[in-house]
């Protein structure tokens, strides 16, 4: 299960350096390592319903660096 460390560590790496290879994609994030990337959540998600259900899994997140209008 994501931990409130797993969410810190995902901040200290919330930049342009670390995460730029994943713009525009959703990733799912544990233990400090992107278990999975791509631009569709349900292909991020899909290997991680069974740990969803039990309430467990990684935490997932969209990955970008640009303002939106």
């Amino acid at each position: 299960m994501a931990t409130e460390e797993d969410a810190a560590m995902l901040r200290e790496q919330w930049n342009q350096e670390s995460l730029g290879k994943y713009q525009g994609q959703w990733i799912a994030f544990q233990n400090n390592e992107i278990l999975a990337s791509d631009a569709d959540l349900w292909t991020v998600t899909e290997p991680y319903l069974r740990q969803m259900e039990k309430g467990a899994g990684p935490l997932f997140a969209f990955i970008t660096f640009e303002a939106r209008a």
